[in-house]
């Protein structure tokens, strides 16, 4: 979960379950911190909002596409 301040900033990132890959963690984490500071909050929203999400990947051997 984090948080993203009404100026797009980001705080309290940090990675809940992990996924038994470090670098995958640290890729994910990566992910949202490089992506900060996001577009600021539309006008009517709170200060803040907090932010929980997964992501998920598959790996599919011997794929053709």
């Amino acid at each position: 979960p984090f948080k993203i301040f009404a100026d797009g900033q980001v705080s309290n990132l940090k990675i809940t379950k992990h996924s038994g890959s470090t670098a995958f963690d640290l890729a994910c984490f990566l992910a949202v911190k490089n992506a900060a500071p996001f577009l600021p909050l539309p006008k009517h929203c709170h200060s803040s909002v907090n932010i929980q999400f997964e992501f998920r990947y598959n790996i599919f051997k011997n794929a053709t596409s």
